[in-house]
């Protein structure tokens, strides 16, 4: 009897095993599903997939799964009904930090590395937009940190070659108005000399110096210093 049950125990233990690499095929079948508009409870099936397949030791090293998992979470942040029911749920910032995820494991088998950018970019956006609701919400201190993790989302474009989408002199700016705003002083100084010095290099390069808002944003800049 004995036998029998260490049998059964290690039976078990091995469906458990198997059961997570299916989760991730799962939440692809039911994403291509909510793609295929069969309804908005797919992408909530694909979220619990995802969410189980990620947080599991065999599965949290797929750079496929964390590649899924932004996927599920950008495609929730697009739909209105999910956004309000999952408002709980930070999807920006999961999304975010599951694409960086996906690219940071360094991964051989993933493939999707294209792809990825280009959804990053509009994770960017959500970003910019996030932090410019919260500071004419005035909720600086929020705002602050939306546009500094824009700043962490250029380095990561550095770091694998990619184009950031955004201007990060004036993302360093509104980081600085915001810190200055919200009484943090530091961090408002640092962030105002990262700001000048993007905006000098964009007003002495031969194809941005004829950008009026480059110039613009360099009197701003300045203008912020003397004050």
């Amino acid at each position: 009897m004995r036998k029998i049950l260490l049998s059964a125990a290690l039976i078990f233990t091995a469906y458990i095993t198997e059961a997570q690499p299916f989760k991730v095929t799962s939440c692809q079948t039911y994403l291509d599903s909510y793609f295929a508009k069969e309804g908005d409870v797919n992408l909530e099936k694909a979220k619990t997939e995802i969410d189980e397949a990620v947080a599991n030791e065999k599965t949290t090293t797929w750079g496929k799964a964390w590649y899924l998992k932004g996927m599920v979470y950008q495609s929730m942040i697009e739909n209105k009904d999910l956004a309000e029911k999952y408002k709980t749920v930070n999807l920006v910032d999961e999304c975010y930090e599951a694409y960086k995820k996906a690219m940071n494991l360094n991964d051989v088998k993933f493939r999707d590395q294209e792809n990825l950018f280009n959804y990053m970019n509009s994770v960017c956006s959500y970003l910019n937009n996030r932090g410019v609701d919260e500071y004419t919400a005035g909720q600086f201190a929020f705002a602050y940190k939306s546009f500094t993790k824009l700043e962490d989302a250029s380095n990561f474009y550095t770091t694998y070659n990619k184009k950031f989408p955004l201007d990060l002199a004036a993302i360093r700016g509104n980081a600085a108005l915001c810190a200055q705003k919200a009484g943090m002083t530091k961090e408002g100084d640092v962030n105002l000399e990262k700001a000048k010095t993007e905006i000098d290099e964009a007003v002495a390069n031969e194809k941005t110096t004829t950008w009026g808002k480059a110039w613009y944003l360099k009197g701003m800049v300045y203008q912020s210093m003397i004050e």
